[in-house]
């Protein structure tokens, strides 16, 4: 009885071990974008053969205007068996066929029956972009200084043909592009910046002297911070100019020492969302900024809180007065911007002087503390040792393996509180928060919402690779 026993729990593991791995294997061959787009290819007008995957919508209605999605792929796609380029990183076409919703003007949408999309490849030994992108320390170029490639060349004309063939609504044209096809996605916005209402570049670089030709468009853009072979410093210098003219631009920057910032970037919730709610109608009157976010900043902040504002970390009203000292509710603001979405609430805040959200998440974490029990002083100045302390608390919930640092002796340590001797140790050797020329820390001063945005946005990229190889 016993071996029976024994013999029907060993079927029964290896049964679930098998149904296990059929479930994985599933997961991981799922993939619409291959099954479903139809293999077509193009032919220019000086005869490139352009091998590419179309999909359109089942119930195609000649009568009704339909969004369009141009997919560029990265070098490791190239070829001409006309799969490659929708085997793998395919997340957003994905997304688009199997009907995630959207919602325009109160309008639910399927968008598998809105979208027609088409991802084109590139042949081997070419490039959307005639350009290296392997180059340090930023693989920015020239737009003027290199000419359109053959391969983009034959994509234009194939979006043209999609214009004849199809009811394309103009006013919804948008594009992406990952590595290579991040490098082709600025290249295409800079050459025809009339054609397309959004777009969604990752991993790539474009030539930051036209970004004032772009600036219309709105642009959400991804790279990997330390990225070993495209570095970011093209895609930060992209975000830098188009800030600095006013343009809608989004950066995510994610923190993980590899190239790929297009698997985590499209699956982010909000992507699809963010990208149907752009049309070339209403931008130039609402995705334009009348002034660049960056007026009044100093010269030298300018960067980096042009990088905190497109990373969603440092809000718009900061930008009021960049000079002015922040208040202890404005900087919870930032802080709780760079905070995980998954923390549990501790304590409940029951501040009498302060109801703002962003301060009762921050206290309810354990980020900050009141004045007293009932009061938070939301508008009185933050010192330098408070700022200090919340960032050291937000530091540790990001990464939680932090450990304090050894004593860090400033000359005027013994102006700084006990309860802050600890965060402000930690937060000058990390090198985010630093004294004057003499090493003073300078406890108890206040400090400027330029100064304190760069606070937390080091803050925020320091925690993130804390315990990463770079």
């Amino acid at each position: 009885m016993k071996k029976r026993f024994l013999s029907l729990l060993s079927l029964i593991v290896v049964l679930s071990m098998a149904l296990s791995m059929l479930v994985v294997c599933a997961e991981e061959t799922e993939n619409p974008a291959a099954e479903v787009m139809t293999k077509e290819t193009f032919v220019s007008s000086v005869n490139t053969a352009l091998p590419y995957r179309l999909y359109v919508p089942a119930d195609y209605n000649a009568e009704k205007e339909y969004s369009f999605l141009l997919f560029l792929h990265g070098a490791g796609n190239r070829g001409d068996t006309n799969e490659s380029q929708v085997s793998a990183n395919t997340g957003l076409i994905n997304r688009i066929i199997t009907g995630e919703t959207v919602t325009y003007d109160g309008e639910v949408i399927d968008s598998s029956k809105e979208f027609i999309i088409v991802a084109p490849q590139c042949q081997k030994e070419y490039q959307w972009v005639d350009t290296p992108w392997s180059v340090k320390p930023d693989p920015s170029y020239k737009l003027d200084e290199i000419p359109q490639s053959q391969y983009m060349t034959a994509v234009v004309e194939l979006i043209g043909q999609m214009q004849e063939k199809y009811n394309l609504n103009s006013s919804r044209m948008y594009i992406t592009g990952l590595s290579m096809g991040g490098f082709g996605t600025w290249d295409l916005l800079m050459r025809y910046p009339d054609l397309f209402a959004a777009a969604i570049p990752m991993g790539g670089a474009g030539d930051t002297s036209k970004a004032d030709v772009i600036k219309n468009i709105p642009v959400w853009t991804f790279h990997q911070l330390h990225d070993p072979t495209v570095s970011s410093a093209g895609t930060v210098a992209m975000v830098k100019a188009l800030t600095e003219v006013g343009a809608e631009v989004k950066f995510t920057p994610y923190f993980d020492p590899i190239h790929n910032a297009w698997t985590k970037g499209y699956a982010e919730p909000e992507l699809l969302q963010w990208l149907y709610s752009h049309t070339k109608e209403d931008k130039n009157e609402e995705a334009v900024q009348t002034n660049p976010i960056t007026d009044g900043a100093s010269d030298w902040a300018k960067g980096e809180v042009a990088l905190a504002y497109a990373s969603g970390i440092m809000p718009k009203q900061i930008a009021d007065s960049y000079q002015a000292d922040i208040t202890r509710e404005e900087f919870c603001e930032m802080v709780v911007n760079i905070l995980p979405q998954s923390l549990e609430a501790s304590r409940t805040a029951e501040f009498a002087d302060c109801e703002n959200n962003a301060v009762e998440y921050a206290y309810s974490v354990g980020v900050v503390n009141g004045v007293s029990n009932t009061e938070f002083a939301p508008s009185a100045k933050a010192t330098r040792e408070e700022m200090a302390t919340m960032l050291y608390r937000a530091y540790k919930l990001i990464a939680p393996e932090a450990m304090p640092t050894l004593s860090v002796d400033h000359p005027d340590k013994d102006l700084i509180s006990e309860w802050a001797v600890e965060a402000v140790d930690f937060m000058s050797e990390s090198g985010i928060m630093l004294g004057d020329d003499e090493g003073n820390i300078m406890p108890k001063q206040n400090t400027t919402r330029e100064q304190a945005t760069l606070l937390v946005y080091r803050t925020y990229c320091s925690a993130q690779v804390y315990g990463k190889e770079i």
